[in-house]
This record gives structure tokens, C-alpha cells and sequence, in this order.
């Protein structure tokens, strides 16, 4: 079994860091915002202006 150096595991950790910071806020981003959308009534296709996009009623 080989043992690896502290600088080593840092080293690689900084090599994927930018990486894996792009993945999680692609993958996210476009996940809250649904989330945020699912609990208005904002038509995304409709006419209606943004000061119109009330919150729904959850659980009444």
C-alpha cells in the first residue's frame, strides 16, 4: 500500500477543486431555480409582468 504525502492530496484537490466548483453550480443553479418557480404562479411563457408572480398556498 503507498502512502501519499499531505502536499500530494492537496495538490490534487486543487487540480479538481475548479472543476467540481463548475459541475456543482451548473447542476444546482438551474435546480433552485425550479425550486423557487414550483412555489409561485409565474407563467413562463405568459404576458403578465414580474410584479405580478404571487407565492402559492402550500399545505391549505
Amino acid at each position: 500500500m503507498t502512502t501519499t504525502t499531505v502536499a500530494a492530496r492537496r495538490a490534487g484537490w486543487a487540480f479538481v477543486a475548479p472543476a467540481l466548483t463548475l459541475m456543482v453550480l451548473i447542476l444546482l443553479l438551474p435546480i433552485a431555480g425550479a425550486a423557487l418557480l414550483s412555489f409561485t404562479d409565474y407563467s413562463l411563457g405568459g404576458s403578465a409582468p414580474a410584479a405580478t408572480v404571487r407565492a402559492i398556498a402550500v399545505g391549505a
